[in-house]
Parts: C-alpha cells; structure tokens; sequence
C-alpha cells in the first residue's frame, strides 16, 4: 500500500506538480497549531529538497532554521524527546500519546487495561517529558525567532507529564488498596495506604492540582493563537477530569471511616475501582 503511493507521488512529480500542500487539522479544539511547527518544517523539506530528508540532518538544521538558535539543536532534541513518548507507547501495545488514553478512566474495565499496558513505560515517559520541559524552559532565550511557539511545547510536555502520572498514580492507587483488602487486620498498612491515597498530599489530590496546573496552560496558549470560540468546550473536558479526582478522594474518605470503624473496607466496585 505504502509502495502504491510513493510510485504515485513519484509519478505526480514526474507529471510537473508545483509542489505540496501540508495540512494540519484541529477539528476538536485540543490540538493547537504552534504545536506543529517541526512537522511542517520537515513537511517544506521534503517538498524542496531532493531526494529523500535525513532526520538526524534535519534535527542540525531545524534550531537555526526556525528558532535562529545558533548553539546546538536544543529544541529539537526536546521534540524528539517528546516524539519518544508515541514510541514508548507503541511499543508496550498501549497506541500514542492522544486525547484517548490521556482522558481515559483508569478503574473503568476498558480503562484498566489501557493502564496495564502503559504502567511499564510510565516512568520512562515521564523522565523524557520532564526533560523536555527543563530543556525548554532554560533555554527558551535561546530562540530569537518565532519564540511565541515554545510555551506549546511546554505545555505538551506538561501534558504527556501528567499522562505519565495518571497511569503511575492509578496503578499504585489500585496495588494498595488490593493491599489492604487482602489483609484488612493490618491496620498500620490500611492507614499508611489510605493516607498515601487520600491524604493532602496523597496521589488522588496531586492528580487533581496537577490536571488544574495543565488546564491553565492549555487555555492561556489556546487563547494565545485563537479567538475563545470552542474554548469551554475544551475546558469541562479538564474540569471533568479535576472533578473526578475529587469525587473518587470522597469515595476514599468513606472508605476509611468504613474501615476505623468496622476494621473492613468496601469492594473496590463501591468505589467505581475495577481492579483486575
């Protein structure tokens, strides 16, 4: 299939084509144009250069060419890192870095699974997304031209961040409470494991901050390259996600009060918690 349309472009070009059109589409309001640059830069490439684009040429180019940072090639070894984070996924079986696994449901069944996949690679996705974003922010004064883009960048960083966070966090939520379930007797675990949960600074409240901290990002860059039209629409998605955080620390807060004063726990299905 690949190999039809290759011959196919070959033939188009051979046929006198003026060049190619690159396009971008952003249909749901979550992906943002000054995201994009470096693909449509290696899109212009490869439409002006002969032959075919060597990245690891490209990557020398991409910072002097679009950022007029003379240096190195900082900023695309930050998108590179990024791109990383698609690779790490697709290879523990668990698809990308898109909207679908970074607003699933964790404890739902579907959910689960897609965590089980992704759990392995968490932390590496995480170092890669965290450096990325040091990397951007240190050397942001680096970019003489078109600097506006760089907090795009961040905040994907950022984003693929908290992803990494939500299947680490969800995955160790739902170990320990397995925990305590299987040895509700242990009541110096059960309050070590509830309070890591739930506690001001357990996992539960610094999914909920963390989510807020991304949800303000992405509306200061969306406003920042668009008019507010479709912008709320985007934005319950964020506070849907902060809100369920909320409601499940509630559910945890029951939880406990059920175990001080009966030494058991509910069934994690109480708690909306599907734990294979």
């Amino acid at each position: 299939m690949k190999s039809n349309l290759i011959k196919k472009a070959l033939g188009v070009l051979t046929l006198g084509a003026l060049g190619l059109m690159a396009t971008h589409w952003v249909d749901d309001g979550e992906a943002l144009f000054n995201m994009t640059w470096y693909g449509n830069v290696f899109s212009a490439a490869a439409a002006w250069q002969p032959g075919l684009v060597d990245p690891r040429s490209f990557d020398r180019s991409f910072d002097w060419a679009f950022y007029r940072n003379p240096d190195d090639q900082t900023f695309a070894n930050a998108i590179r890192n990024l791109y990383q984070v698609h690779e790490l996924l697709k290879a523990a079986g668990a698809g990308e870095a898109n909207d679908n696994l970074f607003w699933v449901d964790p404890f739902s069944r579907h959910g689960a699974e897609e965590i089980r996949k992704a759990a392995p690679v968490a932390s590496r996705l995480r170092i890669l997304a965290e450096q990325a974003f040091v990397d951007l922010v240190t050397n942001e004064a680096k970019a003489k031209h078109h600097r506006h883009t760089i907090p795009f960048l961040e905040f994907a960083a950022k984003r693929m961040d908290y992803m990494g966070m939500k299947i680490q966090f969800a995955t160790t939520v739902g170990e320990m409470y397995r925990a305590v379930l299987a040895d509700p007797a242990d009541s110096n675990k059960a309050r070590q494991n509830l309070r890591r949960i739930r506690g001001m600074d357990g996992l539960l409240p610094s999914l909920r901050d963390y989510i807020n901290e991304v949800k303000a990002l992405y509306r200061d860059v969306r406003l920042s390259e668009n008019r507010p039209y479709w912008l709320d629409n985007v934005l319950v998605r964020y506070e849907n996600e902060a809100l369920y955080w909320v409601q499940k620390m509630q559910l945890f807060d029951n939880a406990a009060e059920d175990y001080w004063a009966t030494k058991s726990l509910p069934g994690p299905d109480k708690l909306g918690l599907f734990l294979p």
